[in-house]
């Protein structure tokens, strides 16, 4: 399963502030959940609105995976088996996430009673 553990991020101090925990969900990297993905990072992508910076590392992973076609869609795997190609479901399963409704904040904790 994809877990994106953006959580540590928001746990830097900012200006001696700590940023609100994002969140966290699990994704399967099988079956009906990437197959939307992937379509979601193509149009994305092919639109405009995703654009990156040009690293090496990332440009090598993503052009490493192929698309793979199924009767459910289609996927990206490994073009050779030497190659890496983790940035494509994480960059998929990130704008999976960026459409997710965001949680309902918790309540606040309700204050102690003082213990005389």
């Amino acid at each position: 399963m994809l877990l994106l553990a953006l959580a540590a991020l928001s746990m830097a101090p900012t200006c001696g502030k700590r940023r609100p925990p994002l969140p966290i969900f699990r994704m399967p990297q099988q079956g009906r959940n990437m197959v939307i993905a992937y379509g979601m990072t193509y149009r994305v992508i092919a639109n405009g609105v995703l654009v990156h910076d040009g690293d090496p590392l990332f440009t090598d992973q993503i052009a490493s995976a192929v698309p793979q076609s199924s009767d459910r869609g289609w996927t990206l795997r490994k073009g050779k088996a030497n190659r890496r190609i983790d940035s494509a479901p994480a960059l998929a399963g990130a704008v999976f996430a960026s459409t997710l409704e965001p949680p309902e904040p918790a309540p606040a904790p309700l204050p102690r009673s003082r213990v005389y």
